[in-house]
């Protein structure tokens, strides 16, 4: 009988055997799987990519007759566990997953690189702007046309527009329904003012998007992006063909699609002008080099100068339609009144209980609601601003609210400390910062200009290259002054400035300007402008004159000739007669609001060298008569007593030879002997209406003379009341003429009878 040690011995004995022929199987069955990867077609590829980066690709299997892995347990490591794996990129058949040396995916790294808040739907954005229905309902139906055409001409749309015009809310009302039908590839919406500007984030931006819309291209980017990672750090010429361009070109070979959008909101807006500009060029090769690309492009901007130029070379075509949003024109106008007509319905619906109307009366009243229409002209951001502030959920009170707003736009200036139009001030602050420091006094005169004397309710106007003539800035200074306004300024190109004029898209420009409290640095302030806007019409006005078919008797003109200090400006002979109606319509009235010591000296020794003998009525009155007896009040209350311009009693040789010239002189010397009398003659001419006393008190005699001007600049000005309807009446004698040709001298305002003696 076998022992105990016996029996164990042969358990063991027995086990041992099993093992060795279990481990002679699994032998021959890892030499019969080595045939079977062996046989595969390169079933197994390390290659080496970036520094710490692999990929491991597998094929379908060839060559062999049967698969011996269930399809559960198909793959590289089928069946295997427990395994760790470094600086890998595996690729399954169609599947991909990818880690860099880091250990974070390749998105992850794409992420890194994107603009957080430029996405169609961010929440850094909200309240997001959107066109309401009833507006831009045209200019939507062209877009949505142009997208579902398939046979459309061109593959980008440029909108441009004046700041605040919209095209953000029809940016975005475009993308959301891009959104909705599966169209919409990206949008990047830019913003100056919270940092989605940076132009070498904008490729990475919208190629995250991209592949969030498309798995195949998103199988195709990580794998470019795991092969090379540096690619986001190139430059955007190479960005945009590596990850725009080529990848589209590998899908649209694979399979057909409808064309995706992308959209650029506000590229204006970028960080670098250059970048613009090349974003721009990248699209438009793009578009050349694939006539019907699976791609379409969208643009909004400001009509900003740099990318004016862009659209307006000849030796390089922007294949795009292009819409422009005017403020003004009728559509947009209407636009803006049924909006506010639903946000001010909106808010009486919500304050019902807290407005003093009944349910079925109208609030505000219709005339309120055309004159804030009428204010707001086609500006939404403005119509929106005033919305919001009568609606301002923290005061609750709509009436109060639309009462300042009222109050704020019939007076222009802030009422109680509330402004409520904040935010459009920080638009225009924003605009005015742009503007460099060493040119921005130059860009300051040049709106004061446009502002103060070239504006709608104003007498007078002037071309742009006139305005720049006016001023005496040569061409390049004119139009780099204004270079970082045209969201703003209506400025036309170089080419056309000799036909159009400068002026202001909208009047909120020009009155955030004149109110210091709201424009600090950038407040234009008329009366420090006076005197030097008074010396350039003195002297446009004596250039004139001087320009005239009047011979001068070889005399040259109290000035340099303006070429010499206006260089590369051409200056007609004679000026146009936009600039002499414009000069002399505002002369007289800009020399008599000058005030203090050293403004009026400067004045008073431009108008030493002032020709006044060669002066007509015409001239003098402009539209009326009234202003230049004002300056000859305001002349005779500046003057110093010991250098007088304007005169009395005859002082001078000249006056004397004038006066013997004028056929009434016992009568006349009798008449200016008492200087109070003539002075409340002038001031009766110069309010055109009866005195508050009566009239015999004042006017003794209906005729007056005042001798005006230096030496043989000096004129004999002959004044008198026409009792019947007080009107007053200017003629001039002047000193260049025998008497036997009086007659000349005697020129009558342009529409009274004439006068002779």
């Amino acid at each position: 009988m076998p022992t105990g040690f016996q029996k164990f011995w042969s358990l063991w004995h027995s086990s041992r055997h099993k093992s060795n022929k279990s481990g002679a199987l699994r032998d021959q069955q890892q030499k019969q799987n080595g045939a079977i990867n062996e046989a595969r077609d390169d079933s197994i590829e390390i290659i080496s990519g970036s520094p710490g980066l692999s990929r491991i690709t597998r094929s379908s299997p060839t060559n062999i007759e049967r698969d011996p892995y269930p399809p559960q347990q198909r793959g590289c490591f089928a069946n295997a566990h427990h395994n760790i794996f470094h600086h890998t990129k595996m690729v399954e058949h169609e599947h991909v997953y990818q880690y860099i040396t880091s250990g974070r995916p390749v998105l992850e790294v794409l992420e890194k690189k994107c603009v957080s808040g430029a996405e169609i739907d961010s929440s850094v954005r909200y309240p997001l702007p959107k066109c309401h229905p009833d507006t831009r309902q045209a200019l939507r139906t062209r877009i949505i046309t142009w997208l579902s055409d398939p046979h459309r001409h061109w593959h980008m749309f440029w909108i441009t527009g004046p700041a605040g015009v919209g095209k953000s809310a029809v940016a975005q009302t475009i993308a959301e329904y891009c959104r909705d039908i599966g169209q919409l590839g990206a949008a990047f919406f830019f913003s100056r003012e919270h940092n989605r500007n940076d132009s070498h984030r904008v490729i990475p931006t919208l190629v995250r998007q991209l592949t969030m819309h498309d798995p195949d291209y998103k199988m195709i980017i990580t794998e470019r992006l795991a092969d090379d990672s540096t690619t986001l750090d190139k430059n955007i010429q190479t960005q945009f063909r590596q990850l725009i361009t080529e990848p589209f070109a590998i899908l649209r070979a694979r399979r057909p699609s409808v064309p995706v959008l992308i959209l650029l909101d506000g590229l204006d807006e970028c960080n670098d002008e250059d970048a613009q500009c090349e974003f721009v060029e990248l699209i438009s090769q793009y578009i050349r080099l694939n006539p019907t690309p699976p791609v379409l492009w969208m643009i909004c901007s400001r009509p900003e100068s740099h990318l004016k130029n862009l659209l307006r070379r000849a030796d390089y075509v922007i294949p795009c339609k292009r819409e422009t949003l005017p403020i003004d024109d009728t559509i947009a106008q209407q636009d803006v009144y049924r909006y506010l007509w639903h946000g001010f319905h909106e808010i009486r619906v919500q304050y019902i209980h807290l407005l003093d109307i009944g349910r079925t009366e109208i609030w505000p009243p219709e005339a309120q609601l055309r004159q804030i229409a009428g204010v707001v002209s086609g500006l939404f951001i403005l119509a929106d601003l005033i919305l919001k502030f009568v609606g301002d959920k923290d005061r609750r009170n709509p009436q109060a609210q639309l009462n300042v707003y009222l109050n704020f736009t019939n007076t222009w200036g802030l009422s109680g400390g509330i402004n409520p139009f904040r935010a459009l001030d920080l638009l225009y602050i924003q605009i005015m910062t742009g503007v460099h420091r060493d040119i921005l006094p130059t860009t300051l005169q040049i709106l004061s200009l446009v502002i103060f004397y070239l504006s709608e309710n104003n007498l007078g106007g002037l071309t742009c290259s006139e305005a720049a003539n006016f001023l005496g800035l040569d061409l390049g200074t004119f139009y780099c002054a204004l270079d970082r306004l045209h969201s703003v300024l209506d400025i036309p190109p170089v080419e056309e400035a000799a036909f159009q004029p400068l002026r202001l898209f909208h009047s909120s420009f020009g009155e955030f300007l004149c109110d210091p409290d709201r424009s600090g640095p950038f407040a234009l302030r008329e009366e420090g402008t006076r005197h030097s806007f008074a010396i350039r019409f003195i002297r446009w006005c004596n250039y004139h004159i001087n320009s005239c078919n009047f011979s001068t008797g070889g005399r040259s003109c109290a000035y340099p000739p303006l070429e010499e200090w206006m260089e590369d400006i051409y200056i007609p002979e004679p000026l146009s007669e936009g600039m002499i109606s414009f000069v002399w319509t505002w002369i007289w009235k800009v020399v008599v609001t000058v005030k203090g010591p050293e403004e009026t000296s400067a004045v008073l020794a431009e108008l030493h060298q002032f020709d006044f003998c060669w002066l007509t009525s015409e001239q003098c009155s402009g539209l009326l008569q009234v202003p230049f007896m004002g300056f000859l009040r305001w002349l005779f209350e500046v003057q110093p007593h010991d250098e007088k311009l304007l005169r009395l009693i005859p002082g001078r040789r000249t006056d004397q030879d004038l006066l013997n010239i004028y056929d009434g002189g016992a009568f006349i010397r009798t008449y200016v002997a008492n200087e109070n009398e003539q002075y409340h003659i002038i001031t009766l001419a110069q309010e055109n209406a009866m005195p508050s006393v009566p009239a015999s008190g004042y006017i003794s005699i209906d005729t007056g003379l005042l001798w005006l001007g230096c030496d043989e600049r000096a004129c004999l000005v002959v004044a008198y009341i026409q009792t019947d309807i007080y009107v007053p009446k200017i003629t001039f004698l002047r000193n260049h003429k025998p008497v036997d040709q009086i007659d000349e001298y005697l020129v009558p305002w342009g529409w009274y009878q004439t006068w002779r003696r």
